[in-house]
């Protein structure tokens, strides 16, 4: 898909971005709900989940229904 969104030149780049951003969220997740179950419970990691899912649904919508 980024290949069809980004100007000519850029959908190399766009990937490796997008790859690079992958790739931390591989690590965060499960560290982040380690801590949570090391606390107690994951609640807390699956609410913080959801609204930073929530938030970019909500952002990319606002971006693309401007085109």
């Amino acid at each position: 898909m980024a290949p069809q969104v980004t100007a000519p030149g850029m959908a190399a780049p766009t990937v490796g971005w997008i790859s690079a951003v992958a790739a931390y969220g591989s690590f965060l997740v499960p560290a982040i709900f380690k801590i949570q179950v090391d606390a107690g419970s994951p609640q807390r990691a699956l609410h913080l989940f959801t609204a930073f899912y929530a938030a970019c649904v909500i952002l990319n919508a606002w971006r693309y229904a401007r085109r």
